[in-house]
């Protein structure tokens, strides 16, 4: 009570009130340090989580985009084979049934497809087959629903051709190499150029 009662009425004791509150910050801040701390690397975690979360969602969309750019140019491309076939069947005045490439002959020595057209779509033997480029190959097999096409690229296919700038006529043979096929009994001094279009009856 004395030393309450000389406290109130006198300020000799705020010296020392001072020097203790100075000598116990030091202990209230080290005290205070493993929160702080504790605190800051939870901050640093959530901050890391969050950055990972985010880099794993940009991911997903780079590889959904990139999914949707594939199908797109798939699409496109298919769009432009169709247009081809389109444009071709339309320099042809007669009726073109068109069919869809099913399946190939996986002997390497054969250059033959299967094709998703047969009897009920009245293909028959013989039958010439185009693509967007020209003569595809020949019709050699028919069954109720598909026919199996010998490519004009096998070497056992051969079949007459004229050359369109001067109509010079000519036997051509497959090679066995896709796209790529062998002008027969040429002579040396024929009149045949790079570039020259050739086209056939079948």
């Amino acid at each position: 009570m004395i030393l309450m009662f000389a406290d109130h009425l006198t300020d000799w004791l705020d010296e020392a009130r001072s020097s203790l509150t100075l000598a116990t910050t030091p202990v209230f801040i080290i005290a205070e340090l493993p929160i702080r701390g504790a605190q800051g690397l939870s901050e640093m975690v959530s901050s890391r989580d969050s950055l990972l979360l985010r880099i794993n969602e940009l991911e997903r969309e780079k590889l959904l985009l990139k999914a949707r750019t594939q199908k797109m140019s798939a699409l496109i491309a298919e769009n432009n084979r169709l247009r081809d076939l389109l444009g071709s069947a339309a320099k042809l005045q007669e009726n073109v049934l068109v069919a869809e490439l099913i399946g190939v002959n996986p002997d390497p020595e054969t250059q033959e497809v299967i094709v998703d057209k047969g009897i009920v779509d009245k293909v028959f033997v013989g039958q010439p087959v185009l693509d967007a480029h020209g003569l595809m190959g020949q019709v050699t097999e028919v069954s109720k629903f598909t026919s199996r096409v010998l490519l004009i690229s096998d070497r056992s296919h051969s079949l007459p051709i004229q050359v369109l700038r001067n109509n010079l006529r000519f036997v051509v043979q497959g090679t066995g190499i896709e796209k790529q096929l062998e002008l027969l009994y040429v002579n040396p001094t024929a009149d045949i150029q790079t570039g020259d279009q050739l086209f056939s009856s079948g």
